[in-house]
């Protein structure tokens, strides 16, 4: 069975997640990502939990470097998305 972890608090379900010891978490979906405590997701498991951020281009509150940093320092599988013209609540 697939689990999906979704979280405004990022530092939480990633950290959960790369301490996990029987992949039980198969994905991390982040919106809006800042990148405090953000360090654990180099510890997810390669190949086997995948990330997907989420941040509006024009963010003034969290910048989209924060998501670009979060995504460095993340293995494969990995993706982010950054919508044009959107800010912090992608309007």
């Amino acid at each position: 069975m697939s689990r999906l972890a979704i979280s405004l608090e990022e530092q939480v379900v990633i950290s959960a997640a790369s301490i996990t010891s029987e992949n039980i978490v198969k994905a991390v979906v982040i919106l809006v990502t800042q990148s405090y405590k953000t360090e654990g997701v180099s510890r997810l498991k390669k190949g086997s939990c995948s990330i997907l951020l989420i941040h509006g281009n024009n963010d003034e509150i969290l910048s989209p470097y924060c998501s670009h940093y979060v995504y460095n320092n993340a293995d494969e599988p990995k993706k982010s998305v950054l919508y044009d013209n959107s800010g912090y609540g992608f309007d």
